[in-house]
């Protein structure tokens, strides 16, 4: 293992003894979904047009943070969606743990489809559940498991 492997994984399992403290269950693995991802995309416009709430569970691939707000990418067994996760849309301590989310993160969220300014259909998040937190990083893009 090299060094930047121990670093990241010595974060994250301070990660994980800041959740286990703030009284969140890093490892829940539980969760109710209602759809996967690729329901989501396929169906897209029903599911907007009907303003139902939907829930669906993945793995963290992307997280790009904007202050009060951040987008990700969730990945299940279907394919990959884009969540949008606004601090006052969520509640307080569920936007901090997210606002604290490394890529491999298992997540389940709950909210409602619809279309960002660049035409991205996303799911606007009102509920985050973190299901398991990863404690080693992702394999490298380029070279794989080794």
């Amino acid at each position: 293992m090299t060094e930047n492997a121990t670093d990241q994984h010595l974060v994250r399992v301070q990660k994980l003894q800041a959740l286990r403290e703030a009284g969140v269950e890093p490892f829940a693995y539980s969760y109710s979904k209602t759809h996967d991802s690729a329901q989501l995309i396929e169906n897209f416009e029903t599911i907007a047009a009907a303003q139902t709430t939907v829930s669906i569970a993945g793995r963290l691939m992307t997280i790009r943070s904007m202050g009060k707000s951040i987008f990700a990418n969730l990945q299940d067994d279907s394919g990959q969606i884009q969540i949008y996760v606004k601090k006052d849309a969520v509640a307080e301590g569920e936007f901090e743990v997210f606002k604290k989310a490394d890529i491999g993160d298992i997540f389940g969220v709950e909210g409602y489809l619809f279309l960002t300014k660049m035409g991205e259909k996303s799911v606007h998040v009102s509920k985050v559940t973190l299901l398991a937190k990863s404690l080693r990083p992702m394999p490298e893009k380029w070279h794989g498991l080794q």
